[in-house]
């Protein structure tokens, strides 16, 4: 059986447009002058912004609002098996549970769509790319435990390669996961998620429990386990398909 774990002022940046920066540069001097004269200090960080909003997940590294390992304009064709896709805004790898929480507390913070990609199999994604936080899963951790004298359990992260928990099985001399063999890039996250499978067996056959994160549109993220009957395994259906991010 298989269970699944998944698991001061900011700095302001330069527009592409010279006359915009041209402007931004008039209106911080025309804000210091007025603060000699008396003007409110708040008043001057909206002005600012608006002709240079700062950009939430590039912010001064000092600041508190800063996310580190955040990139920006990522093309997704490199991230999927299809190499096509545009840009990402934001893409961020998430290697464990606290960095995965974080993540996506700033992109309900900041008002951002997330998309949580996998192996990037299965996937089409637009030329014109993904206006909003892709979130790669990279968990990897992946081992096997002894329950009793003849049964064992592998515990698998939601980044790991299917191949690689392929391999593990093998090695432990496990059976279950043969038909598995040969599909390319997928993850057991992605495959858990669309209870893939093939030669009539499923994710669903080999899974006991598993361990998601539940988002509600509230910054109280929790961990929730998931029984292999709470997963409501169908044909390529799962309750993680049907709900999404939620």
């Amino acid at each position: 059986m298989v269970g699944k774990k998944l698991w001061g002022f900011p700095k302001l940046f330069a527009l592409k447009n010279p006359q915009r920066q041209i402007d931004s540069l008039l209106v911080k001097i025309f804000i210091f002058d007025r603060i000699k004269l008396g003007r409110e200090l708040v008043l001057t960080k909206d002005l600012v912004w608006r002709n240079n909003p700062p950009d939430p997940f590039f912010l001064n590294p000092m600041s508190k609002n800063f996310l580190s390992g955040i990139q920006k304009n990522v093309l997704l064709k490199n991230h999927t098996t299809f190499k096509i896709g545009g840009p990402a805004k934001y893409f961020f790898i998430a290697k464990n549970k606290d960095s995965l929480i974080e993540v996506v507390k700033y992109s309900q913070k900041n008002k951002l769509p997330f998309f949580i990609l996998g192996g990037g199999s299965n996937l089409l994604v637009s030329d014109k790319g993904f206006n909003g936080l892709v979130i790669k899963m990279k968990n990897e951790e992946c081992k096997a435990k002894n329950e009793s004298a003849k049964f064992k359990i592998i515990y698998v992260g939601a980044g790991v390669k299917l191949s690689t928990l392929v391999d593990l099985s093998i090695n432990e001399g496990l059976s279950g996961l043969e038909w598995a063999a040969g599909i390319p890039q997928a993850t057991v996250g992605g495959a858990i998620y669309g209870n893939a499978g093939a030669f009539d067996n499923f994710m669903e056959n080999i899974t006991e429990t598993v361990q998601a994160l539940e988002v509600k549109g509230s910054y109280n993220l929790k961990f929730k386990d998931f029984s292999k009957e709470e997963c409501q395994f169908k044909n390529r259906e799962t309750i993680f398909k049907k709900q999404k991010n939620s």
